[in-house]
């Protein structure tokens, strides 16, 4: 039994690979759990897990970033409502983004 759960773990991990190489990050991160699922050692498919989530935490930043800045073209061009949607979709992408947080406390703040 432990020699096939191996075999199937490696098998799993070269799934992720093969989904890695080619861009699909969600499919290659669930081959990499199934993978660690079998075989909590496996060091290659715990890191590769990990570079994922960095790569997919960087990805999610950098689009929160566009809706920040999209949000100010709209505030500037007067499109609060639109600012407030653009800005709200950035905090759904990356709960972190500092900025986007700040400007809508300031329009919440103006409103009252």
């Amino acid at each position: 039994k432990e020699k096939a759960e191996k075999n199937l773990s490696e098998q799993y991990y070269q799934e992720g690979v093969a989904l890695f190489k080619k861009d699909k990050w969600e499919e290659a991160t669930m081959a990499f759990r199934k993978t660690l699922k079998l075989d909590p050692q496996h060091e290659n498919a715990r890191r590769a897990l990990t570079y994922i989530q960095e790569k997919l935490e960087k990805k999610r930043a950098e689009e929160a970033d566009e809706y920040y800045d999209q949000g100010l073209d709209a505030y500037t061009m007067g499109d609060i409502k639109k600012a407030v949607q653009l800005w709200e979709k950035a905090l759904q992408l990356y709960p972190e983004h500092t900025k986007a947080k700040r400007a809508l406390e300031r329009i919440r703040a103006s409103e009252k």
